[in-house]
């Protein structure tokens, strides 16, 4: 399986995610080239004291460089692995959830905003390779965007 997906798209994890997003940027690229995982809800895992972020346990008590990297990562893994039926689909509520982003970080963590302005120019000046992969994603595909979309909760 994951030999499957780094010779279809070039890599296991995206090395340009640093940290955050990269599993479930795998777990789309894996669904796309038609693996299945089974789902275990009675299993459970445990992410003792955030350790990689010197144990700050929350997004909001974590350094203005993660949080920026999280929400740009954010982006990353919906332009790359999004068919573009599906994205199509879920435009309306991906731009409703960006435009919501601004309010509630101004209530509730002001200097968010400021990452998610950094994510936001970290992404377009990246954009070039973001969609270098995005084609390497979506050319790989061998299921289409309906299985996809399955994924997605219905509005």
């Amino acid at each position: 399986m994951l030999r499957d997906v780094r010779s279809a798209t070039g890599d296991y994890y995206d090395e340009s995610f640093v940290t955050g997003w990269e599993d479930a940027d795998l777990w789309f690229r894996l669904q796309l080239r038609g693996w299945r995982c089974l789902f275990v809800p009675t299993a459970y895992g445990w992410h003792f004291g955030s350790g990689s972020v010197a144990g700050n346990a929350t997004f909001f008590s974590k350094s203005l460089e993660y949080r920026t990297r999280i929400l740009r990562n954010r982006l990353y893994t919906i332009t790359k692995n999004l068919p573009p039926k599906v994205f199509f689909r879920l435009a309306p509520h991906l731009v409703a959830t960006e435009l919501a982003m601004i309010p509630y970080f101004m209530i509730r963590s002001p200097s968010s905003i400021v990452a998610f302005m950094f994510a936001w120019l970290d992404f377009i000046s990246n954009s070039r390779e973001v969609f270098r992969k995005r084609r390497l994603a979506q050319e790989s595909a061998i299921v289409d965007s309906n299985y996809i979309q399955r994924f997605f909760v219905k509005f």
